[in-house]
Order: C-alpha cells, then sequence, then structure tokens
C-alpha cells in the first residue's frame, strides 16, 4: 500500500465496507504509514494514507476479527488479545503482524 498510493481509494473503501473489513484495511493502511515514515520521505504518500486511514476509523467496527483466519484455535486467540500490538488493538484485530515484519517493503 505503501507504494501503491494512486489506488482506486473509493471504490476499495466501499468494498471492504460491503465485507465488513474496513477494520482490516485500516489496520494495513496504519503498517503502511508505518513503513513509509521509517523509510523514505514521501509526504504525498504519506498524506494519502493519513486520509484514508482517517476515513477509515469513522468506519471503524466494534467487533473483533483477525486478518485471515477466523476459525483459529482458542489458545492462539487468547495469546494474541494478550500480545497484540496497540494498533491491531485499536483497530479489533488479533494479528501479531507488525512493520517491523515487513522487511520486503523496504
Amino acid at each position: 500500500m505503501s507504494k501503491y498510493t494512486d489506488l482506486n481509494w473509493e471504490y476499495l473503501r466501499d468494498q471492504v465496507k460491503l465485507w465488513n473489513a474496513q477494520n482490516r484495511l485500516g489496520y494495513v493502511v496504519h503498517l503502511a504509514k508505518l513503513v513509509v515514515n521509517s523509510h523514505s520521505s514521501d509526504d504525498a504518500a504519506m498524506q494519502t494514507l493519513n486520509r484514508w486511514e482517517g476515513e477509515l476509523e469513522e468506519a471503524r467496527l466494534a467487533r473483533e476479527g483477525t486478518l485471515c483466519r477466523e476459525s483459529m484455535p482458542p489458545g492462539e486467540h487468547a495469546w494474541l488479545k494478550e500480545h497484540r500490538s496497540p494498533a491491531a488493538q485499536h483497530w479489533n484485530l488479533l494479528t501479531g503482524l507488525t512493520a517491523d515484519q515487513l522487511f520486503y517493503a523496504r
């Protein structure tokens, strides 16, 4: 996302809302912002990501979910609930994915 900020954001936003996946996209946009902030000084990309994170924030769901595995075992669910990042907690996601793990995005 940090490299392809010229996406059709309106279409993407509308689609994630239809599928109740706005928290997932919001978290991915948050990670993209961290990547841009730590590895480049692309002000245009940061402005785009800030704008769309804000739009997704307004549509944030209270329901807890995951990035991909809804059928997660109870032990993993409990561990992630305890050890997830503050941003993942904010977006109500059970995930261990962090920007530091996105080494290919650098």
